[in-house]
């Protein structure tokens, strides 16, 4: 537990460092393929005021985890069950009022590295924990 949290941590504070005002996306905020690291940085996202978080679940229990208690809106989870990349691009844009997201957080890596590409703004960051590239924690 202590390495997910200095993870996540170091991610957010050193790494993305957002301000109140960005929009940020989770790549796996509470899957378990992420080891926690998602749900940990959702956390400190609240904590710093980082209010327009958006993050996916594949998994009812995942999705209430967000919802009930790391308190999400359901309008900021997004199932990702049986959809595409075009469709799952377009609910994430959606629910962050139709915008690209100025930080991208990718605790998954592997197939949805890409959508993480699809969402980040022009002058937007994307931070990941992927061995091969990218900027790693």
């Amino acid at each position: 537990m202590p390495v997910v949290g200095f993870t996540a941590n170091h991610a957010i504070r050193q790494k993305a460092k957002p301000t109140g005002n960005n929009s940020v996306f989770v790549a796996g905020g509470a899957e378990a393929s992420a080891g926690g690291l998602g749900s940990t940085a959702i956390q400190i996202l609240e904590m710093i005021g980082i209010e327009n978080v958006v993050t996916m679940s594949g998994r009812d229990a995942s999705r209430d985890l967000l919802v009930k208690e790391l308190r999400l809106s359901p309008h900021q989870v997004i199932d990702y069950r049986g959809k595409d990349l075009k469709q799952l691009t377009q609910e994430a844009l959606a629910a962050n009022d139709g915008r690209l997201f100025d930080k991208v957080l990718d605790f998954v890596v592997g197939e949805l590295k890409r959508l993480c590409f699809e969402l980040v703004d022009f002058d937007g960051d994307i931070f990941d924990i992927d061995q091969q590239g990218g900027d790693r924690f």
